[in-house]
């Protein structure tokens, strides 16, 4: 899921880039969006110098022409829109048909979001801006409750951006005349709700009234303090009662159900706040970004002997985690053998609230059968090109973990806007599975009487050549890679959006650190991979992703 976020000038561009933002969302200094505010939004030249700073850290730019022009008015959102060509933007968002007819004509290759202002709340409005007008993505107005959110996804021919954090509107956005009604200026055609010019703070005797062209808004005791007079927002009096009779000013955070919005199949979540600070947008852009890089996975997807925990232990675990925050995915089997993992895999796939990883074609099968039909495709299903991959789309894939052997190239020749995609970035690859037990067979053991000794190789058993040389790991019934993969160097990669670290019994905190900090820009990656080397039992390797042996490593000079 991207993570879109606030840029209201240089500064909050550059902010939101360094906190991890996979993108960020800006507007011109004119009534082409809709924060026209003095002193907020870019010049051409400023553009440029931020879509070059964000661009060259693997940030996208996306810019906000998302007003509706009069017919006098319409040339200056088609220079707009020329303006975001010539400095190739990442995506425009507009919101009128006219602009977007013009954008389509001009500039064919210029992604298109439908934006929050487009005013689609259904699945058979969105889809008529993407038949019309070939949009990308489409974001979605606050009004809509999180199932709501969920049939649209599963119904619009393009994926779904949501609002995650910032002031909240009831409203539906690009319908409100409210403020164009008290002031003759609104969001619609002039691209700002309440404009400064006609806000007025007064001291009464008693109260600091907030007005909005002479219109009382509010009114506080002189020693309290008073927001922005918005209409929406203000108090009213309704029946001989005063109080917030529209809404109450409130601000929207969906943190605590980012897990959920994931597992329906949310394609970006955005921040908003394009008046905020530097320091603002720093804060919640990481915030976010921890929230939503904070993937859990539970289960067991070797041995089912191995489950020390029932299901319902796994379950009130999932939940707990994504009470704080965290998506939780459950992970099933990638080998099935006995009538008893069949039926725990049933239920895992039956259940609703938590995306599961199918590591086994019999979970895709479960999965298509149940509720909520959206599955993680493990790196054990064989997907090696894109009809297979549009295949499993078709049947609820949201998440594809790439199967270990893919390289660099190869998954840049997929289409992959609407899907996330996963890579194994550290730790042993699982290399074949097996209904025997190795780590059981080196103790003269079968699997059945195996008194779970492999309790005793939580990092596996080294399997060496009789040259003395690290080959493989013997794992309970998988066979491992000797070498640790680090593919570190993929942080920044276009086409990966989630990175998956294997946990190992020391260092794993060190290496999630590291990793980090790469993403981040406080580490290079010459560094990092030093300090990684450290954190590994073993020899690490890359070679899968360069298209070469999997235990092989290559350098940085080799393929740069």
């Amino acid at each position: 899921m991207e993570l879109v976020c606030p840029a209201g000038n240089l500064p909050s561009l550059k902010a939101a880039v360094k906190a991890g933002a996979d993108a960020v969302y800006m507007g011109l200094q004119n009534a082409t969006n809709a924060r026209h505010f003095a002193g907020l939004n870019f010049t051409p030249k400023q553009m440029e110098q931020g879509i070059e700073f964000a661009q060259s850290r693997g940030c996208k730019v996306f810019l906000a022409v998302n007003t509706y022009p009069y017919c006098h008015d319409l040339p200056t959102w088609q220079q707009a829109v020329d303006t975001a060509a010539e400095l190739k933007v990442d995506a425009l968002i507009l919101a009128d048909m006219g602009v977007m007819d013009y954008a389509c004509e001009t500039h064919p290759d210029l992604a298109i979001h439908l934006s929050v202002q487009g005013s689609a709340t259904s699945a058979a409005a969105v889809n008529f801006f993407a038949e019309q007008f070939n949009i990308k993505r489409a974001v979605i107005p606050r009004v809509l409750s999180i199932r709501q959110v969920a049939h649209l996804v599963n119904n619009s021919l393009v994926p779904i951006e949501v609002f995650g954090f910032g002031s909240l509107c009831v409203m539906v956005e690009g319908r409100c005349l409210l403020s164009s009604y008290a002031t003759g200026l609104g969001p619609n055609n002039h691209g700002a709700c309440s404009p400064a010019e006609f806000v007025e703070w007064k001291n009464t005797d008693n109260h600091l009234e907030t007005r909005l062209n002479g219109i009382l808004i509010d009114q506080v005791p002189k020693d309290e303090s008073v927001g922005y007079p918005v209409i929406c927002k203000g108090r009213y009096q309704v029946n001989e009662q005063i109080g917030y009779a529209i809404e109450e000013p409130t601000s929207l955070n969906t943190l605590s159900i980012l897990a959920d919005l994931q597992a329906i199949g949310v394609a970006a979540v955005k921040v908003e706040g394009r008046q905020r600070s530097p320091a603002y947008v720093k804060q919640v852009t990481e915030v976010m970004r921890a929230a939503i890089d904070l993937i859990v996975y539970l289960g067991e997807i070797t041995c089912s002997k191995r489950r020390a925990l029932s299901l319902a232990d796994w379950l009130n675990i999932a939940k707990d985690l994504a009470t704080a925050g965290k998506q939780v995915v459950l992970s099933t089997l990638a080998l099935i053998e006995a009538a008893s993992e069949l039926s725990v895999m049933t239920k895992i796939c039956q259940q609703s609230d938590f995306l599961v990883e199918a590591n086994d074609m019999s979970a895709v099968q479960l999965r298509t059968k149940a509720e909520n039909s959206n599955f993680v495709a493990g790196s054990s299903l064989n997907i090696y090109n894109q009809r297979s991959l549009d295949k499993l789309k078709s049947l609820g894939l949201r998440r594809w973990v790439l199967p270990l052997e893919h390289n660099q190239q190869a998954v840049a020749d997929f289409k992959l806007d609407d899907i996330e995609v996963e890579l194994m970035a550290w730790g042993r690859l699982s290399l074949a599975y097996s209904a025997r037990c190795f780590t059981a067979r080196t103790h003269n053991r079968t699997k059945d009487q195996c008194g779970f000794v492999c309790d005793q190789y939580p990092d596996g058993l080294s399997l060496q050549t009789q040259e003395n040389d690290n080959f493989l790991v013997l794992n309970g019934i998988q066979t491992q890679s000797g070498t640790i993969q680090n593919l570190i160097e993929a942080v920044n990669d276009d086409n990966i959006d989630i990175l998956r670290i294997s946990p190992q019994q020391n260092h794993c905190f060190k290496v999630i650190e590291l990793f980090d900090a790469v993403r981040s820009g406080q580490k290079t990656l010459a560094v990092a991979t030093e300090q990684l080397a450290k954190c590994s039992v073993n020899a690490t390797s890359n070679g899968y992703w360069h298209k070469q042996a999997g235990k092989d490593h290559i350098s940085a000079q080799s393929h740069s």
